[in-house]
């Protein structure tokens, strides 16, 4: 696409801006001699979008062409005749020399610089895969760097949400927390990031989504998106899921360029999930609920009035730990002075406990290097605070890359480090979040007794756990592109990545939890573990290109390729650590099940070995063809069934160039049509357990006392078969004079035999197997159009945007029509349902005779949601994934002025309202949702209420709790503005009067998901949980090239 060409110059093209400072006496001149001779002109690509930071040189002056492409030049002297020579140079683009004529400003296309030796970069090519016959008829999209760089996030897989048609990037809560990423929707029925997760390579070598997600991009020279089975198909079975490809900065013949990025700002609270009961009506709801353990029916009239002395002295001691022999009178003046006291609390623990934080980043880097040897070497240190005390993530990394250029093509070399710590409140099972919606309003944190918590203060509530992660990443790659003669082209990589997770957590011995639990002996809890993920991955490749007659353009290319992957865990908890809180401070006395140390550890390897062989034609630029063909072998399946094959077949048409009647016009500039068809085995989801049996020892069992016992990890499965992916795409992109582009891309995947684990008979001594049970259709459309309204010199207006409609349905259940787990009554998969379809209850709202809520079965009659539901009382209600997501934006522009803004959208999902803060009779001494008290029926005659009588029943609950309804689920939309910039660039007179020192410098304000509109009300609409989903961040950025 035009915008994205125009990107990647402007992302390579701004460390040569080191370049463009005037000589300090030519300066000088052009500022003082109002004679001077101007030379003005506009830079375009082959399609006619505008070239940003093209170097323009007039003897020793020297400038930049701005966003819209134009450049103007002054010289402190007119040339004889009016005539001056330029030079035009970008990186990956012909060096041009054109002469300037007085009175006619130039118009110049810079052409790309496909093998030429003498490019100012050397343009080493470590994605050997990367070949420009698959990206002909295959879906490849890039992602726009410049908008990604823009981005304040310390995550870079949350910074890709909405970056690409089709890629969807889902945030699951925590600062920290890896978010989950699909492309074009899930594969297999197993759900979870093994069977459905995309594969990551970076320089050629393939890389854990955990290092992905570390990944600095200012380091990142572009992504691209790897779609289609054309596009993945010289991965193989790897990338049955899709590919994220990665390509590094490199180094540019030159001086030595140097570059400093920094910026901090804020962290927000972001949008409140819910908002809570305020004083008055928590008061009230615990009135009508008439439960004594809280203070608005302990204190109040109805209670005393109504109750013996001898139960208030009871209820008082119980409660309050106080038996007073008062009056009732004397009861009723203390009800009303405590309830009096509580009403001039208002405590809004959403402002007390989630609070704003600071972000930084700040990066340098340098390159350049010699017309043989070129360097880029950047180093990054970034810090995000959380929305909770005690979570925070501070990240380091560091980037090299050599490349070296001989006779015969180039040689590289790539390094990359990075460090990374995340700081955590949360457990396993309580997060300090959740005080947010259980601490009462009329509480604070000098309250000396909450009842929310009985018998506990704020700081027994407090600094009761907490858990770091370290991640140390390294990797290398070794690349070499070479060509022996004339259309053959030698490529080789060899890449290593590894990371090392090691995570603490701990649960102090002065916790609450310990110290009304435990012994003292027994008190703090510690559990340390070390997870170390190896990859090492090695590709070869072949390809032949000839050019015939001039049109007939003929390329071939073969593979070999191996790709091993190696894991290890181990994991150690122990208790009574007392006040040493580390390993060695574990009581190793205590020998019960809940309390003995435990020791667990896993190592699981596979291996794949891969030959592939892909071929091109294309014919006078108006014809593309495309076939590839792979083999891989996997050591996680027997021997039978280890081979496997991906294959591929494209077409695509440049019907601007076939068609005569289209060719050379100015309106209609652009129409190409692709298709592709394909196959695709997938592993994902299979482990190494999964098809071969592979055995663990027993803990605590032995026999004769001297032998440890060895056991099955799991049932494995010898007829386990690959999933078989099939997918079919068409594509069209057009484009209106050189300024307006549309691409439409229409998909269908089917996939067979596909995975799921499920139920088996216990007397197997197993629960559950993986097995192949059916097949599942993802089929959808995506679409993205650009504008280029306005690109003068100094006004400049650009419009994007996209939208992707991604819908799955279950096709064959292989003699089954639905799939239930355990005991559950609604299915995990119906045959002709969606893959994620919720099923509920149909909700007649809430008799206003008895307050029993009622639902109407599937014959139409009604029942009581206190009844035993069966599988015949569910209908369905609708997606719980929203088909729908896309983006848009503009970049607007005012001579040095430039504001980008993107916005996101989701659409067409549905999620229940957690039940969890809508409080019944046994826990409504904790704060609840606001407005519980007018929809909650209480008394007869109390009509259109949503919540039924507070006392219908465990069963009427547990109902509510488990089962979605139709009137307690909702849309889950939202729109949120992803991203913000408002960029200057500073003058290059007004940094010559600074001394030169700085060659190029912007000041911008920046900020992402600064806000989120929704009509769900149940929390986060990503998630449809409580969680405080993601956080807003504004920042102010400075940009320095030297």
């Amino acid at each position: 696409m035009p915008q994205t060409k125009l990107l990647l110059t402007l992302l390579t093209s701004l460390t040569l801006s080191a370049e463009l400072a005037l000589p300090p006496l030519a300066a000088a001149q052009t500022t003082q001699q109002t004679t001077a001779f101007t030379i003005t002109g506009t830079v375009v690509e082959r399609d006619g979008s505008p070239l940003y930071g093209v170097i323009v040189r007039a003897g020793n002056a020297k400038t930049m062409t701005n966003a819209g492409g134009h450049f103007t030049l002054t010289l402190a002297t007119r040339p004889e005749g009016g005539r001056q020579a330029l030079t035009l140079s970008a990186v990956g683009k012909k060096t041009q020399q054109v002469t300037f004529v007085e009175g006619h400003p130039l118009r110049v296309v810079l052409e790309d610089a496909v093998g030429e030796i003498k490019e100012v970069v050397v343009r080493a090519r470590p994605n050997i895969n990367a070949l420009d016959l698959r990206a002909r008829s295959g879906v490849v999209a890039q992602v726009d760097m410049k908008l990604l760089a823009q981005k304040p996030m310390i995550d870079l897989s949350l910074a890709l949400q909405g970056a690409v048609p089709g890629l969807t990037v889902v945030n699951r809560g925590e600062l920290g927390m890896k978010p989950e990423i699909r492309i074009r929707g899930n594969n297999s029925f197993t759900k979870g990031d093994a069977a459905n997760e995309p594969l990551y390579v970076l320089d050629g070598k393939i890389i854990s989504p955990q290092a992905f997600m570390t990944l600095n991009p200012l380091d990142i020279r572009e992504i691209k998106v790897l779609k289609d089975a054309v596009a993945t198909a010289l991965y193989g079975v790897k990338a049955a899921n899709g590919v994220l490809e990665i390509s590094s900065r490199r180094g540019v013949s030159g001086p030595m360029s140097i570059s400093l990025s920094t910026q901090a700002g804020v962290t927000l609270r972001g949008r409140q999930t819910t908002t809570m009961m305020d004083t008055d009506e928590k008061l009230e709801l615990e009135r009508r609920m008439q439960v004594t353990t809280a203070p608005g029916y302990l204190f109040s009239p109805d209670f005393i009035s109504s109750a013996t002395l001898s139960d208030l002295r009871q209820s008082y001691q119980s409660t309050l730990g106080i038996a007073p022999t008062w009056t009732r009178e004397e009861y009723l003046a203390y009800g009303s002075r405590q309830l009096d006291s509580l009403r001039q609390i208002h405590t809004n623990w959403w402002h007390d406990l989630i609070r704003p934080n600071s972000y930084q980043s700040h990066n340098l880097s340098l390159r350049g290097g010699s017309q043989d040897v070129t360097y880029y070497v950047s180093g990054n240190f970034s810090r995000q605070g959380g929305q909770l005390e005690g979570n925070d993530t501070k990240r380091f990394t560091l980037t090299n890359s050599l490349d070296w250029q001989s006779r015969l093509g180039f040689v590289s070399l790539g390094l990359t480090g990075g460090y990374a710590k995340t700081n955590s409140p949360n457990s396993s099972d309580f997060s300090p979040q959740q005080l947010v919606y259980e601490l009462n309003p009329y509480e604070t944190k000098s309250s000396q007794q909450l009842f929310s918590y009985p018998g506990r203060k704020y700081s027994d509530l407090t600094g009761q756990f907490r858990r770091w992660t370290k991640e140390v990443r390294f990797g290398a790659s070794l690349s070499a592109n070479l060509r022996p003669f004339e259309g053959l082209q030698l490529d080789a990589v060899l890449g290593l990545d590894y990371v090392l997770n090691e995570s603490e957590q701990i649960t102090p011995a002065t916790a609450y939890s310990e110290v009304t639990r435990r012994r003292p002996i027994e008190r703090g809890m510690i559990s340390v573990g070390k997870n170390t993920d190896f990859n090492y991955s090695a590709n070869l490749r072949a390809t032949y290109q000839r050019l015939f007659a001039e049109k007939h353009d003929f390329s071939i290319s073969a593979n070999t390729d191996y790709y091993y992957s190696e894991g290890r865990l181990l994991s150690v908890t122990g208790h009574g650590i007392g006040l040493q809180e580390y390993l060695a401070g574990v009581n190793k006395g205590l020998t019960s099940a809940d309390l003995r140390p435990d020791f667990s550890g896993s190592n699981a390897t596979s291996a794949q070995l891969g030959f592939g062989l892909a071929t091109g034609y294309t014919y006078d630029k108006k014809l593309d063809l495309f076939a590839a063909y792979k083999a891989d072998a996997s050591s996680l399946l027997p021997r039978d069934k280890r081979w496997n094959t991906a294959w591929a077949l494209g077409g695509g048409l440049h019907l601007e160039e076939l068609l005569p009647f289209l060719r050379g016009g100015s309106l209609l500039t652009g129409l190409g049509l692709k298709a592709s068809w394909g196959l695709t085995a997938s592993l994902g989801g299979i482990t190494s357990a999964s098809a071969v049996p592979i055995f663990s020892y027993q803990q605590s069992s032995f026999y004769a006392d001297q032998y440890r016992l060895v056991r099955l990890s799991t049932l494995y499965n010898d007829r386990l078969k690959p999933e078989q992916l099939k997918s079919v795409d068409l594509g069209l992109s057009v484009q209106l004079a050189h300024a307006h582009t549309l691409d439409v891309n229409l998909y269908r995947r089917d996939t067979e035999d596909a995975l799921i684990m499920t139920d088996i008979p216990a007397s197997n001594g197993f629960l559950s197997m993986l097995d192949n049970v059916g097949s599942l259709r993802n089929e959808g459309v995506e679409l993205s159009a650009s504008s280029r309204l306005l690109s003068g010199e100094d006004w400049r207006l650009s419009l994007r945007a996209a939208l992707a409609y991604n819908r799955s349905k279950v096709l064959d259940l292989y003699g089954k029509t639905a799939i239930y787990s355990g005991d559950n009554v609604y299915p995990d998969y119906e045959v002709g349902r969606s893959y994620d379809y919720v099923y509920g209850l149909d909700a007649l709202g809430v008799n206003p005779l008895s307050g029993e809520l009622m639902f109407r079965d599937r014959q139409g009659a009604e029942q009581s949601f206190g009844k035993t539901i069966v599988r015949d009382d569910l209908v369905g209600i609708g997606y719980r994934t929203p088909p729908y997501t896309g983006t848009f934006g503009l970049t607007f522009g005012y001579k040095a002025l430039e504001l980008d803004a993107q916005f996101y959208y989701v659409f067409g999902g549905f999620k229940a309202y957690s039940m969890t803060y809508v409080r019944g009779v046994s826990d409504v001494n904790k704060n609840a949702i606001a407005g519980q008290v007018s929809r909650t029926w209480f008394a007869l005659g109390d009509e259109d209420r949503l919540y039924p009588n507070p006392r219908a029943g465990t069963q009427t609950f547990n109902n509510l709790s488990h089962y979605p309804n139709t009137r307690m689920i909702s849309r889950s939309d939202y729109l949120r503005l992803s991203m913000l910039s408002l960029r200057y660039r500073l003058s290059s007179s007004l940094l010559h009067h600074m001394g030169d020192v700085v060659k190029y410098a912007t000041i911008a304000l920046q900020g992402s998901n600064l806000f989120t509109l929704t009509p769900y009300k149940g929390g986060s609409p990503e998630s449809g949980t409580y969680d405080l989903g993601v956080q807003p961040v504004l920042t102010l950025h400075l940009n320095l090239n030297f």
